[in-house]
């Protein structure tokens, strides 16, 4: 159930979190732990509504907000530097490398290999994708075989 928060109290949270994120650039999911665990509860959508909030009443802001949030928003594949690291990171892969490999060699996070060979890849080679899916489901069975 929501909170119940005045109009005043609304605004008063709005200018908090615009001032939090123009300052420190923290994510919408940074900055709903930052506020939850230190001042009120808070979701990742709400902080992302208040920051539009936030641009509306300080219009003069919008650029430092913008620039903000377009930092931590994803890419998608259709970013030629996003599509060049997912084929990349398939190639990797299908020659052999581990993702905890290819996340050494590359720098890029575990989490940020595994989605591009489990999600991206989808959008830019049906067949390599089909490849991975089969050997991911290899690796898994192995692994249980390890286990017993």
């Amino acid at each position: 159930m929501a909170s119940k928060v005045t109009d005043e109290e609304r605004d008063e949270r709005v200018l908090l979190v615009g001032e939090y994120v123009k300052e420190t650039g923290a994510s919408t999911r940074e900055t709903a732990k930052y506020f939850t665990r230190t001042y009120f509860n808070i979701s990742n959508s709400t902080v992302s509504d208040y920051l539009h909030r936030y641009i509306k009443m300080k219009p003069n802001e919008v650029d430092a907000i913008k620039d903000k949030i377009d930092i931590n928003t994803a890419k998608s594949v259709e970013d030629n530097e996003i599509k060049k690291r997912v084929l990349s990171n398939a190639k990797y892969f299908l020659s052999g490398m581990s993702i905890n490999e290819i996340s050494e060699m590359t720098g890029e996070s575990f989490w940020t290999i595994y989605r591009d060979l489990t999600r991206r890849i989808k959008l830019l080679d049906e067949d390599a994708s089909k490849e991975i899916k089969n050997k991911l489901e290899d690796n898994r069975k192995s692994n249980l075989v390890h286990v017993k």
